[in-house]
């Protein structure tokens, strides 16, 4: 009986010894996974400073580059080619004062010779008519010196006449003579043409002797060291634009310049949404800049002091995420303005701030953070 109720004692105080050893296995278990747990929840994050300053917004518009100015290359009278600089074909790059086009001047070359040789001999026999002496006659001597070796762009002027002299060489036709001759000048500048500046041709060509007419168009020359180019901007934004304003243009492959508005045009239209602003720039070389390019356009809008730029998605209920003493802390800000995809705000102090640029599925205050490595 006592053998028993010991054998009862013994299986009681095992089973009790038992559980108390599962019960503090268990409580070690949870100890452990609490750690685990806690180890988990510190969620590594990235950072970066923020240091509030000037920031502007800025408004992207894009548009084709134009050139400054063009001019059709057109013959003013009509005639045969006897030479066409590179045949004036599309892609020629000329320089200022290039002779371009060169017409069958024979006729042209005769009559200004003929007309310069009835002012030679009206001038001889009006200085001998008139009895001119001394300085008189050394002034006429120079000036017709001064025919004899003048080309057609410089028909040198008559000297000063007094009014005996005036008389007399409108009665023995001097003046009528020196008409004459400057017709003649013109009439033979008329069959070549020069660049008038500096850029690149466009046309199918003018081949050497092919006749041309007057007034018909041969090519185009574009500037290429001055381009324009026209962008819209809607009304809302463009307000700070002005004569002398900078902006910042961005071709395909990636290249920048600066360029300077010259003109913006009045919305004139009731409605319109858009206005139109016209910028200048000076490209030093013209293989990413040419005429009928597609470019970007930055345009620095509106400027805030003691501001800060961050991508709107890093805000969490209007409140910037920052991390304070390696935890979580949703600080409040005043959202100045929107710009695309980023938001410029004020913290309300210039002291800088560690912002948390990971996007965080839980954010609550407090939450343990540690910083990623190198941010």
């Amino acid at each position: 009986m006592k053998r028993r109720r010991l054998i009862s004692l013994l299986s009681a105080l095992g089973i009790l010894t038992a559980g108390v050893a599962a019960l503090l296995l268990l409580t070690s278990f949870r100890a452990e996974a609490a750690v685990v747990e806690a180890v988990v929840d510190v969620r590594t994050v990235r950072t970066s400073l923020l240091v509030p300053g000037t920031r502007s917004t800025t408004i992207e518009a894009d548009g084709f580059l134009e050139s400054a100015r063009s001019v059709e290359i057109v013959s003013p009278v009509s005639g045969k080619v006897t030479m066409s600089r590179e045949g004036l074909k599309g892609g020629v790059h000329v320089e200022e004062g290039d002779n371009l086009l060169v017409l069958d001047d024979r006729r042209a070359r005769l009559a200004f010779e003929n007309a310069r040789s009835e002012m030679i001999n009206t001038t001889s026999r009006f200085v001998t008519s008139a009895g001119l002496e001394g300085n008189a006659r050394l002034k006429w001597n120079d000036y017709l010196n001064r025919l004899v070796t003048a080309g057609p762009e410089r028909i040198p002027e008559l000297p000063a006449l007094n009014g005996r002299e005036a008389l007399l060489a409108a009665t023995m036709g001097v003046a009528a003579a020196r008409n004459g001759l400057v017709a003649a000048s013109l009439d033979l500048q008329d069959h070549r043409i020069d660049a008038p500046f500096g850029g690149s041709l466009s046309g199918d060509g003018v081949a050497e002797g092919a006749l041309v007419s007057p007034g018909i168009p041969l090519a185009t020359l574009y500037e290429t060291e001055r381009l324009e180019l026209a962008l819209s901007v809607p009304i809302t934004r463009a307000g700070g634009m002005e004569p002398g304003s900078s902006l910042t243009v961005v071709s395909e492959n990636g290249a920048t310049m600066d360029a300077t508005v010259v003109r913006v045009e009045p919305a004139l239209v009731s409605g319109n949404q858009m206005q139109r602003i016209h910028a200048a720039l000076e490209p030093q070389s013209t293989e990413a800049w040419m005429p009928g390019s597609y470019v970007r356009a930055l345009i620095t809008g509106r400027e805030y002091a003691s501001a800060c730029r961050v991508p709107r998605k890093l805000l969490i209920g209007g409140r910037l995420p920052v991390l304070e003493n390696d935890r979580l802390e949703l600080m409040d800000v005043e959202v100045l303005t929107y710009d695309g995809q980023d938001v410029i705000l004020s913290t309300g102090s210039s002291e800088p701030v560690e912002v948390v640029e990971t996007v965080l599925q839980n954010p609550v205050v407090g939450l343990p953070l540690q910083r990623e490595s190198g941010s």
